[in-house]
C-alpha cells in the first residue's frame, strides 16, 4: 500500500538510530531480522538493491506525493498503541 511505503519513506531511520541508540543500531527491513533463527534467510540492508534501500531513506518530500498518489492529500491520523516505557516514549517522539 502506497500510504505504507509513504510512513517508511517519512521515517527518519538514521537520525532514531544515531540520536536514540547512539549510533549502535541496526536499520533493519521487513520481514526478517539478523537473529540466529533466520540467519540463512537474512540479507544485510546495505546488499539489499538501491530501489530497496531508498525506501529507507528519509525522503519527505517523495512521502508526501506518494500520500496524494493514495488517496491522502491531506495526510491521515494514526493511533500509535505501544509501551510506556521510558525509550519508547523517547522513540515516538522521533518519529
Amino acid at each position: 500500500c502506497s500510504s505504507d511505503l509513504a510512513m517508511t519513506v517519512r521515517t527518519d531511520f538514521e537520525t532514531i538510530k544515531n540520536t536514540f541508540c547512539g549510533g549502535e543500531a541496526q536499520i533493519l527491513s521487513w520481514p526478517l531480522i539478523d537473529t540466529k533463527e533466520y540467519k540463512d534467510a537474512y540479507y544485510p540492508f546495505e546488499k539489499l538493491p538501491a530501489n530497496v534501500q531508498d525506501l529507507y531513506k528519509y525522503n519527505p518530500d517523495k512521502a508526501k506525493k506518494m500520500l496524494v498518489d493514495a488517496g491522502y492529500p491531506n495526510g491521515f491520523k494514526v493511533k500509535w498503541l505501544s509501551s510506556s516505557m521510558r525509550k519508547v516514549k523517547r522513540l515516538k517522539k522521533l518519529v
